[in-house]
Formats: structure tokens, sequence, C-alpha cells
């Protein structure tokens, strides 16, 4: 169910942000202000009001529209970011002017349209416990690893950070996986982005990382 966002819960995204997300500094975007509807939006589809009033909807589905102003220096500028379901129990927001959608088997992956290189994916995962599966993702990356508990998204939910570079060059980027567990499932959140674009696409990739909202009813 979508709620109204209030200043209180988004300055809790921005402390998620910084904390659980801040690691590497990039420009600065704070999220001052946002507001949400609990009523479906007089131009939404059938499914898109249906999404709204079934708690039940499959991974992709529109969720509504939030309006969030951001400051980005000394200036203010409103955002409208599209809020979707992206596994069973979760959903997040981002803004469509710069990312595309894409549902990719079990999960969501949120493509940067400025780099294929960039994105931001979504899926639940199959393990004994969030410190095994980071060990997993660990061993499997074969580069030094930094190892980090963190607390993510809305709810600042508990989660183990991973963080590594691949390949060189033009063709370095960054790779951030965030483990977390909530009612005994494990979910992954990967954020890729090539290191040439990391301080003009990087606040984006962790405002979507901000947005995400387990359901708690």
């Amino acid at each position: 169910m979508i709620r109204k966002g209030t200043i209180a819960c988004l300055l809790l995204c921005c402390a998620a942000l910084l904390y659980g997300c801040g690691k590497k500094e990039t420009g600065e975007i704070v999220v001052i202000e946002g507001q949400t509807s609990d009523e479906p939006e007089k131009n939404n589809t059938e499914d898109e009001i249906f999404a709204v009033e079934d708690p039940e909807t499959k991974p992709g589905t529109i969720l509504g529209e939030e309006t969030v102003v951001l400051m980005r220096g000394e200036t203010f500028e409103e955002v409208l970011y599209t809020r979707v379901q992206v596994v069973e129990e979760a959903s997040v927001a981002y803004d469509p002017e710069l990312f595309s959608m894409e549902i990719d088997g079990d999960g969501i992956s949120f493509l940067d349209l400025r780099s294929s290189r960039s994105r931001v994916s979504i899926w639940e995962e199959q393990g004994d416990s969030t410190e095994a599966l980071a060990d997993s993702f660990v061993y499997k990356s074969n580069e030094e690893c930094t190892v980090e508990d963190v607390t993510i998204g809305e709810g600042e939910y508990p989660a183990t950070w991973v963080s590594y570079s691949e390949g060189t060059g033009e063709d370095e980027k960054t790779c951030d996986l965030y483990i977390l567990r909530y009612n005994e499932r494990l979910y992954v959140v990967r954020l890729d982005c090539t290191v040439g674009l990391y301080e003009e696409v990087g606040e984006e990739q962790q405002m979507i990382l901000s947005t995400l909202r387990f359901d708690e009813g």
C-alpha cells in the first residue's frame, strides 16, 4: 500500500543514504520533501489502479508516483519518481527520465539511459545467511573487497555491504552489493557503475536504493 510521504520519513531516507550508501563521495543531492498519493491518478490505467488496490502485485507493477524535491548545490528541483514493485515484499521509486526498467528473471533492473554498463538490480537470493552470501560474492568476485554492516532504504534495514572494482581503464566499474534479510528471505541490491560516470550517475543510483520499502503489512 502506498502511504503519504512525510519530511520525517524522507529524512530517514537521507540518513540511510549517508550512512548505508554514502561510502563513496558524489555530488550533493539531498531529498528535502516528498509526497505520495493514496489515490490513483485520474490518468492511471486500469492495471495501475488495480495494482494500487491489490497487495499481491507482481514485480514490475506500477504502484504510483511520488513528487520529490531535490537540492542540487544551491538550487531546488522537483522530480517525479515512479514507484514499482521489485520483489514480492518490496518496492522502490526511480526517475523514469534517467532509468528504464527491465524485468530480468526473478528480479528487476533499472538501466541508466546514459550508460548501458550502469544499472541497479534487485532480486531474491537463496542462502543460509547474509554473512554466508556476502562471503560467496567476495569469493566469486576474485577482487579485493570492502565488507561492512550498514543500513539501507526507508526503513533503515540492516544489510551487509560488499564493494569492489573490476576491469581497467575505460572499462573499470564499481560494484556495490547490499545483502539483507526480511521475513526470513534474502534479497540483494546490486549497483554497477562505470568509474568515469560515477560522479554523474552514482547519486541517482543511491537515490533508488534509499527509496527501498518493504511491505510491513
